[in-house]
């Protein structure tokens, strides 16, 4: 019989950001999923983990975010993530933490940087399933076309992010 796997306890939060409310959920290693909304309910949670009925802070997180929303590139780049992953995904999701505040790249050119230039849809894939945007940013990827492309919390919100990537970055 296979030994079934205890889940990892995270903790939640939120921060108000001026795109709205920004919901995380943490363990003791780092950042485990990320979203835009208002209730707890509506953040994608990967299934390993389990919320531990606390509501409380992460302040290295809250501090990351602050200083993101003030327009520091670095800053989220400074938190451990709690993702267990390999193969493409994992492959994408390092490239999408290269890709310099301001910038984009496109979902074909994430696979090529992840090592397989014909696998824009799973490079896609890798974006859409992604448990923490901004901390790995996917939104600083667009179609081929130069269109926004999908994103989990709505296009509109996308366009904002970049927009203000951009502003920040002096791009």
């Amino acid at each position: 019989m296979a030994a079934v796997s205890e889940k990892i306890s995270v903790d939640l939060a939120s921060f108000q950001s001026p795109f709205g409310k920004v919901l995380y959920a943490y363990s003791k290693v780092g950042l485990s999923a990320l979203g835009f909304g208002e209730e707890f309910e509506e953040l994608s949670i990967p299934s390993r983990f389990e919320p531990s009925g606390k509501v409380t802070i992460s302040e290295p997180i809250d501090t990351a975010l602050t200083e993101y929303f003030d327009g520091s590139p670095n800053s989220l780049d400074r938190v451990d993530l709690d993702l267990a992953e390999s193969g493409f995904y994992s492959k994408c999701r390092v490239e999408l933490r290269r890709i310099p505040f301001g910038r984009t790249v496109t979902y074909g050119g994430l696979a090529a940087l992840a090592g397989n230039p014909r696998a824009y849809r799973a490079a896609a894939s890798a974006c859409s399933s992604n448990p923490v945007p901004l901390f790995i940013p996917c939104h600083r990827v667009i179609s081929s076309d130069g269109s926004m492309g999908g994103y989990a919390f709505g296009t509109a919100l996308k366009a904002s992010l970049l927009a203000f990537e951009a502003k920040s970055s002096g791009n």
